[in-house]
């Protein structure tokens, strides 16, 4: 029968005079703390072994997730942009016709309309860099009033088509919102961070608007006031030759 030689401690046993590792399990977590104590019987084995079981055999311990700043979104004709890294993948679609002719637009806070002179000039494309078309070379009675400031002046506008005014064919157009740099206004730009690259919003929210053309609901009322005026022109004169 084999004899247990007894274990003998050098130098008064194993002393560790500036490290303790300590490991405790909470939840899942791995707490690791440096401080001074003696250890006499510190196995490598044991060691492994709890710290497997606190990281659950191995595996890496994630560490948290942080949410995705929220979508840009249309709803019922009314736009709320957002500014997160995906957020704005691809220009918010919004559709005017007779029954629903008007489309609201908010920036949100230190965010301004684009084109500056959107109450007068439409963008061609979603780089909203090329905004020098005016809006009556599409609706010849187009006016600025059409367009009305919300209630933060420069963050957010409505644009409303009177029925009578739509185009002969659908027209489409850019706008959108974009960082206030010219007031020097500072945003706290949403992030999605990963422990190795942290990504950086986007600063722009684009809107791509299609004005329905005129239904013939919309230009009956027209075609019957131009019919009754003909009309009473056409009685006038035969009545002026009868007499």
């Amino acid at each position: 029968m084999a004899k247990n030689a007894p274990m003998r401690r050098p130098l008064g046993g194993l002393k560790l005079t500036r490290r303790k590792l300590m490991t405790m399990c909470l939840g899942g977590i791995l707490f690791l703390a440096s401080g001074q104590a003696d250890a006499i019987h510190l196995g490598d084995g044991l060691l492994r072994r709890n710290l497997m079981e606190c990281t659950g055999a191995g595996e890496e311990v994630s560490s948290a997730g942080i949410a995705r700043a929220r979508a840009a979104s249309v709803e019922s004709n009314v736009v709320k942009c957002a500014y997160g890294q995906h957020s704005n993948p691809q220009p918010l679609q919004v559709e005017l016709t007779h029954d629903n002719n008007a489309v609201m637009l908010e920036c949100g806070s230190n965010h301004v309309l684009e084109p500056t002179n959107y109450s007068t000039n439409y963008c061609e494309d979603g780089t909203l860099t090329t905004c020098t078309k005016s809006f009556k070379e599409v609706l010849p009675n187009f006016t600025d009033s059409w367009w009305t400031e919300g209630s933060k002046p420069k963050e957010s506008a409505k644009l409303t088509i009177p029925p009578r005014e739509f185009p002969a064919a659908d027209f489409k157009f850019y706008v959108g919102c974009k960082l206030d740099r010219a007031n020097g206004s500072t945003q706290r730009v949403s992030r999605e961070k990963s422990p190795s690259q942290p990504e950086v919003g986007s600063l722009t929210c684009r809107v791509v608007v299609t004005i329905k053309a005129a239904t013939s609901a919309s230009v009956a009322p027209t075609l019957a006031v131009g019919a009754a005026a003909s009309g009473a022109v056409s009685i006038t004169r035969f009545l002026a030759e009868v007499l």
